[in-house]
């Protein structure tokens, strides 16, 4: 169920209870689509009597709290998928649970909070809807994916903290290292007031910068540069960027066919001359795994959904021009 803090409240199906961990996990897919980024919303993963059934056999049950925040690094449905595998005790952003080996754990409650801005965390009415639920005793932490989920500034991180910790409630931010230690981690509280003092914003800002190109390139999109062949264009969902083909993609089918059709050496000479290109860039073309249907990054190759890189060349087409290309060479 999806309340929406807005607008009255809207029902969306249940993600089917009582299974294994992992198998809620991949469930989610099909909920996620239906959640509005922009919008205030308490979003039901689990009803109140299933989580009570999975806490009493042993689970640890949290909630976790969304936003889409400044520095745009994850959006709301990436955040809920990381955060639920992260409770479901795997290895997330480098952080895992410490308890992950012995105690199964879920997600019971999204606390979405969209876009808030414009006003602090503690004059939204969703978040005193969290710190009252903070109180009771059916779950037993939350869960974010970095610290910029916990308020818009220092004083609201640290009235956050303060809240949840006489709650005694666990709190785990991935991108910190997972469980936040009340005690012992005042150094933490201190690194974050010091990515709102002018001397280190704009450390910060290339720390972000970093961890959202990685975020993106792990969730399989494309942020390396643009082939011959393609353009950059907004995602029809989301906020991020895919590529589209381009009218010099014909050029791209086409130097591929006549490669593959060649005899035992790519003549890539006269390919140039054929398409007016450089040889050069030929070269570069043939060479780009790129065009069946992926990009290229850190010594490899990520494949990606076809909505995101439309392949240009098949696989085995590729593969074959390869292998031409190294008798070419030899």
């Amino acid at each position: 169920m999806i309340r929406d803090h807005s607008e009255k409240e809207t029902r969306t199906p249940l993600v089917p209870c009582g299974v294994a961990t992992r198998a809620f996990t991949l469930d989610l897919e099909p909920f996620l689509r239906n959640v509005d980024e922009t919008k205030p919303q308490v979003i039901a993963l689990l009803p109140p009597e299933e989580a009570r059934r999975l806490r009493l056999a042993g689970h640890k049950v949290y909630r976790v709290l969304t936003r889409v925040s400044d520095d745009k690094l994850l959006s709301i449905p990436q955040q809920i998928r990381e955060c639920v595998r992260y409770a479901a005790g795997e290895e997330v952003a480098n952080a895992r649970r410490d308890d992950a080996e012995d105690v199964p754990g879920v997600v019971d409650i999204v606390y979405n909070f969209g876009t808030q801005s414009g006003f602090t965390l503690f004059e939204s009415p969703l978040f005193k809807e969290l710190l009252s639920a903070a109180g009771n005793d059916g779950f037993d932490g939350f869960i974010a994916r970095d610290s910029s989920r916990l308020g818009r500034d220092y004083w609201d991180k640290f009235a956050t903290l303060g809240l949840l910790r006489r709650s005694q409630k666990e709190l785990h931010v991935l991108e910190d290292g997972g469980r936040f230690d009340y005690d012992d981690d005042l150094t933490k509280v201190r690194s974050w007031a010091d990515t709102w003092s002018d001397s280190k914003k704009k450390l910060e800002e290339i720390r972000k910068s970093v961890r959202a190109t990685s975020s993106l390139r792990e969730a399989g999109i494309p942020t390396t540069s643009l082939p011959f062949g393609y353009a950059s264009a907004p995602a029809p969902r989301g906020r991020h960027r895919v590529w589209v083909v381009t009218e010099d993609a014909a050029k791209v089918r086409a130097l591929f066919a006549a490669a593959e059709a060649a005899g035992e050496r790519v003549p890539v000479g006269a390919l140039a001359k054929a398409y007016g290109l450089s040889p050069q860039l030929v070269r570069k073309i043939l060479r780009n795994r790129a065009y069946t249907g992926g990009f290229n990054w850190a010594g490899g190759f990520v494949p990606c959904d076809p909505g995101t890189v439309p392949p240009l060349v098949p696989v085995d087409v590729w593969e074959r021009v390869q292998r031409k290309l190294r008798k070419r060479d030899s």
